[in-house]
C-alpha cells in the first residue's frame, strides 16, 4: 500500500509539462522505478534467499535427539 501511494504521488512528476518537464520526468522515473524494484525485491528475493539460507544441513555431533526434547516423567512415591 505504501508503494502504491508513493507511485500515485509521483504521477504528477511523470506527467509533467512546461518548464522543467525533462528534469521532473526523470526524477519521477527514478522514484517510480526505485519503489517498484525495491518492492519486488522485498516481496520475492528476500523470502527466497531466506528459504535457501535456512535449509537444514546434515546434523553434526551437537545435534539434539528427540529424547532430549521430551519432558522427564516424575515418579511420585507414596
Amino acid at each position: 500500500m505504501t508503494t502504491a501511494a508513493m507511485v500515485c504521488g509521483v504521477l504528477p512528476l511523470l506527467l509533467a509539462s512546461g518548464p522543467g518537464e525533462i528534469s521532473r520526468t526523470h526524477i519521477g522515473i527514478v522514484i517510480t522505478a526505485g519503489m517498484l524494484i525495491g518492492t519486488l525485491f522485498t516481496l520475492f528475493m528476500v523470502p527466497a534467499l531466506y528459504a535457501l539460507m535456512s535449509r537444514e544441513t546434515t546434523p553434526g555431533p551437537a545435534a539434539t535427539t528427540e529424547s532430549q526434547h521430551r519432558p522427564r516423567e516424575i515418579e511420585l512415591s507414596n
